[in-house]
């Protein structure tokens, strides 16, 4: 079980690390997107059969999005979706248009996908340096960055008639199919 829970914080400590320090908006939504682009490039490299084609295929961000949503059928809450669809097109006004108004508009429905789901971040996480929107984005971040962390060929179950564990997806000789998890 250890090795199914043990994660690795280097993902996240690399997340802080490149947000801005600051209420700079654009910077940050630019800077959010890429990392979370970064993650949905790994769970499609994580299911592909060959890897090393999907950089050719010069997806964007949105078709990245919706590659890596139809490789996991658990482990990511549909919220977390929603969100990034909301940064992506919240990064597209940002790209294509100037009016402030519409980006923090966009920049704060973001804001409120998230939190509609998981809350309002606790008032000691909010100062100067650190917005609502990085609370925001470093949930996602973090969904994002367990679910490609996560290897469920760890996983062990307990039989019903060997009462020891076996692999995930081992056949129990008293059933028809694969162990129920």
């Amino acid at each position: 079980m250890d090795q199914i829970m043990k994660h690795d914080l280097k993902p996240l400590i690399r997340f802080m690390e490149h947000l801005p320090k600051s209420r700079d908006v654009e910077l940050t939504i630019l800077k959010c997107h890429l990392l979370i682009e970064e993650l949905l490039h790994k769970i499609i490299a994580k299911n592909a059969k060959n890897p090393k084609y999907i950089d050719s295929a010069k997806l964007r961000f949105i078709q990245k999005m919706y590659l890596a949503r139809a490789f996991t059928k658990y482990g990511i809450k549909p919220w977390v979706w929603g969100a990034i669809k909301k940064l992506n097109e919240t990064r597209n006004k940002l790209a294509h248009g100037l009016s402030t108004d519409e980006i923090k508009a966009e920049y704060e429905a973001f804001i409120k996908v998230v939190e509609s789901a998981t809350g309002m971040p606790e008032d000691n996480l909010v100062n100067e340096n650190f917005s609502r929107f990085h609370c925001a984005a470093f949930k996602v971040f973090g969904s994002l960055s367990a679910y490609v962390q996560f290897n469920p060929t760890l996983r062990k179950n307990t039989t019903i008639l060997t009462r020891v564990t076996e692999p995930d997806g081992a056949v129990d000789q008293g059933h028809n199919g694969p162990t129920e998890k």
